[in-house]
This record gives structure tokens, sequence and C-alpha cells, in this order.
């Protein structure tokens, strides 16, 4: 009779890890040295294959996985990654022609989410607090609009090749990224773009800019965060048809950011609620090249 009594709960603790081991995210289909995408809203921290047969890296910037078989025609396998976001187990199959070949992954489908921070990074982890507290740029003065004496300076860097990588918002159809950025006397230039690849007009209602101290599991909040006044907007955005891409060049004083520190870009829309932001770190500032 004892025997029984410790047998059933060791069954049912069985059961219960099986079920979870079979909890899936969603399903991939792979073929033999053609790539999958997958792009994750916040950094990967680690992933896992279930067999040799898949074969993946990541992107510089940490948000994008890039998969593959080294196998053709296997049965099944799986994949697991851990982001800042959440835990996430996918069951991949082999397919000739896969029907996603780049593929976003939504928050939602994580098997476990870490609720602790909002699902949007790409650097860093942003708290909710700091996004609330950005809303109050709302207001803040975007310098002169027109023509001004960094004009002729602007175009030339719309002419320059892209130097920013890992700063971009991707979600609900609007691309949002950090394209460029250069230093010229003393003042800082920096390339912001808006691909709206959905068949709804965005308006932008405003934009604003602070400087954010970068926050871990166990830093405390900074008292520290400070908005960041351009001092001319070159060809600035108000709206951007659908299907259409836009670009445009805000100029800041010279600044740095100190190690851990970020420089929050937010816009919201207008008569809509596809807010949206990106970050540039310490290093991509800092490390700013002279406009040539």
């Amino acid at each position: 009779m004892k025997n029984i009594v410790i047998t059933i709960p060791l069954l049912m603790i069985t059961s219960i890890l099986l079920a979870q081991q079979r909890q899936v995210s969603d399903t991939l289909e792979i073929a033999t040295f053609k790539i999958v995408k997958l792009v994750f809203e916040t950094k990967i921290i680690s992933d896992a294959f279930g067999s040799n047969v898949l074969e993946g890296e990541q992107s510089l910037d940490g948000r994008q996985l890039n998969l593959y078989s080294l196998e053709s025609h296997f049965t099944s396998t799986n994949l697991q990654v851990e982001t800042h976001d959440g835990f996430y187990n996918f069951y991949v199959r082999y397919s000739e022609n896969p029907s996603e070949q780049f593929k976003i992954i939504s928050p939602k489908i994580a098997v476990l989410q870490k609720s602790n921070y909002i699902n949007k990074s790409d650097t860093t982890k942003v708290k909710k607090k700091d996004i609330d507290r950005g809303i109050t740029l709302d207001n803040q003065p975007l310098g002169e609009q027109s023509d001004g004496p960094f004009s002729a300076t602007c175009d030339r860097v719309l002419m320059k090749s892209k130097n920013l990588y890992g700063a971009h918002d991707m979600s609900d159809g609007v691309y949002f990224y950090g394209d460029a950025i250069f230093i010229h006397d003393d003042k800082i230039y920096l390339v912001i773009g808006i691909n709206n690849t959905t068949d709804i007009s965005y308006e932008i209602r405003s934009f604003g800019f602070i400087i954010l101290e970068k926050e871990g599991l166990f830093k405390k909040e900074s008292s520290e965060d400070r908005p960041k006044v351009p001092t001319y907007i070159h060809h600035k955005i108000e709206r951007v048809e659908r299907g259409a891409n836009a670009r445009m060049v805000v100029v800041f004083n010279k600044f740095t950011l100190q190690k851990g520190e970020q420089l929050f870009i937010r816009f919201s829309e207008d008569h809509g609620q596809r807010d949206q932001y990106f970050t540039l770190n310490h290093s991509q500032v800092n490390k700013v090249k002279y406009l040539k």
C-alpha cells in the first residue's frame, strides 16, 4: 500500500512535466540551407536546438535568429529561445518550401512571459515607467522647423550610407529606425526613418527625446533621466502615406552618454494607438563618426 501512495504522486509529477514539455509557442518550417529569419522584440539571451539537424546564428543586435537545416527530410525537432521578455518553444519540421522565411515573433506566443518589462526593446530593456515618463515629452519644443543654418549639412547627411544598426522598432506594420548618425561642427546629426508597410497612413502627433539610465534587473529607478531638445529638424515628418518611406534629420548640440545611459526616441500617432519607440545606447552615440 505504501508503494502505491508514493507511486501515484510521482506519476502525476511526470505527467505534468511531460505536458509542460509539449507546450509549443509556434510551428516553424525550415529547409536545407534556406534561411528562416526569426525576429524577436527583445534581445535573445540563449537558444537551444533539439537536435543537430538545426543550425542558427544571431544578428549583431541580438534580436534576430537566422535558422536553417543541415539535413533534409527529417521528421521533427524543437527550438527553445529565451529573450528578455520571455521563453519560447517552437515545433520545427522540414519543408522544401517554408511557408514563412521572415517571421516576427510576438511576445503573446511565449510559453512563459517575463511580466516585469514591457515587450519592446532593441538593445536594452526599458521599463514601462520610462515609457509613461516619455509621454510627457509630447509638448516638448522641437526646435526650428524651417530652413536654417544646418540645412545644407543635413542634405549631405541624407546622402550618406546607413551606419546605425539595431536601433529600430518594428511592429503594427510600421517600421521606425535610426538610419545614420554623424557629428559636424559640434552638432550631432541623427537620421530617423519611418517605413509604413500598412494600408493606413501614419500621422505623427508628437515625438520626443529623453536620456534614460539603462535599467537592469536589480537597478533602482534613476532620477537623472532628462529630456534632450533638438536645435533643428530637417524635413520633419508629419505624415507617412501607405506603402511609403520617409526620413528626417534631427540636429542636437554635441553630447555624450555615460556607460549604461541611452537616448530614448518616442513617436505618438495622431488619431491612433500605434505609438513606437527605439533607443540608442551610449556606444552608438559616443562613437559617432565625423561627417566628411
